[in-house]
């Protein structure tokens, strides 16, 4: 897959800081029966303002808890897609869920504060804290 990643920016009390990392891709190209869609923490992003969210895309938040770092990828973090998968059968479910299929989705919004988040829990366990 190659997924194109943009940085989504805005301003809270005066100053500008990254709220949503957006993983973009054609339609139909997550290949759902993966264990993990690592994603590189240090690419070039493309930049824009809150304000350009392009709220016409079939997009998919990713939970805090589908979020994944591996030992044998430091410079990554993964989305867990079975977990995904199983959130959005279960969102099927639900009276006033949108219809769409998996093949339909082209992007996901992953809140920057929970990449943080990941990544400290991989460096937290780095040390020995006995």
């Amino acid at each position: 897959m190659r997924a194109k990643l943009s940085v989504y920016f805005d301003y809270i009390e005066a100053e500008l800081v990254p709220l949503w990392m957006i993983i973009k891709f054609k339609p139909g190209e997550i290949v759902w029966d993966q264990e993990c869609l690592y994603i590189p923490i240090h690419s070039p992003f493309h930049r824009y303002n809150a304000e350009d969210f392009d709220d016409q895309i079939i997009s998919l938040s990713i939970a805090s808890t589908e979020l994944v770092i591996s030992p044998e990828r430091p410079s990554h973090f993964g989305i867990h897609l079975p977990a995904v998968k199983q959130r959005i059968n279960k969102l099927r479910g639900e009276k006033f869920a949108p219809q769409f299929l998996m093949e339909d989705i082209q992007q996901f919004v992953v809140q920057i504060g929970d990449v943080e988040e990941v990544l400290q829990m991989n460096v937290m366990s780095s040390f020995n804290w006995r």
